[in-house]
Parts: C-alpha cells; structure tokens; sequence
C-alpha cells in the first residue's frame, strides 16, 4: 500500500517523482537523482558497491539509520527522532 499511497501523493501535488516497484538491486541506478533507503547493516556494503558502479555524477544516496561502511558522508543529520540520516553524493 505505501508504493500507492507514494503515487498518488506524488500525482496530487504534482511531482515529477518516479517510484519504482522492484527490487532494489534489480534496476539501474544510472538515471536516479535521488535514493533513498532504509535498510540493514548486512546489506549497506552492497549498496555501496552498486552507488559507486552504478549512480551518476552528482546522484543522491539518503540513508536512514545506517551508514555505508566505506563512504563518508556529505552530511548526518540527528533529528529528534533518533535516528541519524546520512548522506552521500557520488562526486565522479
């Protein structure tokens, strides 16, 4: 339900988001501006890998909670919540 509700959020404030239902893994990273995820430690080293393959120049990689293990990020932000947002911008 949440990849619908994104959807028509989008739609009715009149976004040009693109969301995608599909693995994450699955789809090119190489056109994507911005991505976000929520994700487990385990898995973060692969996201590195595909971010740094895949991404374009100047792409966006946000991340809540967990950070890429061999990436320092952009910016953290700590907000109330307690959970820390990394972020990371492929540079080349």
């Amino acid at each position: 339900w949440a990849y619908w509700w994104a959807k028509l959020s989008a739609r009715m404030k009149g976004s040009g988001a693109v969301f995608y239902r599909s693995s994450f893994f699955d789809i090119s990273w190489a056109s994507i501006d911005v991505l976000y995820c929520y994700l487990y430690p385990p898995i973060m080293s692969s996201v590195e890998e595909k971010f740094g393959r895949e991404a374009k120049p100047g792409a966006l990689l946000i991340s809540r909670a967990f950070s890429l293990p061999g990436l320092t990020p952009e910016q953290v932000m700590n907000p109330p919540s307690g959970h820390p947002v990394f972020i990371y911008r492929k540079t080349k």
